[in-house]
């Protein structure tokens, strides 16, 4: 044992100085002038005028400009709110769907306190309109109709 432990303790002391010479030939941190972080500096750098700088910038009492059509038109499209799960309890149907990370229990007449039943509000913006078989029916902030399909669920 004592043998094997000084063969170990040999073999290690070889690698680390056969490493050591390898390594000694290669500078990875060459030292450097300060010069040579200095760049190009034949040419000066243009100044920046501030009235070029202003032109590009609105003022802060200037109205922000809202969304085109075809923004509020893809905006409708995609619905925010996703079905991730569902369950039966005390025979009814409870939904779960989800919204920018949270959760948010739907029911028709579940006994569940946290739930959202018909009228009322999901994700402070949203009113649940309806919970049909196949999707659950919100109204968004504009009273636009929007589906969210329960159809995911069944596979």
């Amino acid at each position: 044992m004592k043998h094997r432990t000084i063969s170990l303790l040999a073999s290690l002391m070889l690698s680390t100085a056969a490493h050591a010479s390898l390594a000694s030939g290669v500078d990875i941190f060459p030292s450097q002038s300060w010069e040579s972080l200095k760049g190009d500096v034949s040419a000066p750098a243009e100044p920046i005028s501030p009235a070029s700088t202003a032109a590009q910038a609105p003022g802060l009492d200037d109205p922000i400009p809202g969304p085109s059509a075809a923004d509020r038109m893809a905006a409708q499209a995609t619905i925010p709110f996703h079905a991730v799960g569902e369950w039966v309890e005390g025979g009814q149907r409870i939904i779960v769907v989800e919204n920018g990370g949270q959760t948010y229990l739907l029911c028709q007449r579940c006994a569940l306190s946290e739930a959202i039943r018909p009228g009322g509000t999901v994700a402070k913006n949203y009113r649940l309109r309806a919970l049909e078989t196949e999707r659950a029916v919100l109204l968004d902030p504009q009273g636009q109709t929007l589906n969210v399909s329960l159809t995911p669920l069944a596979q």
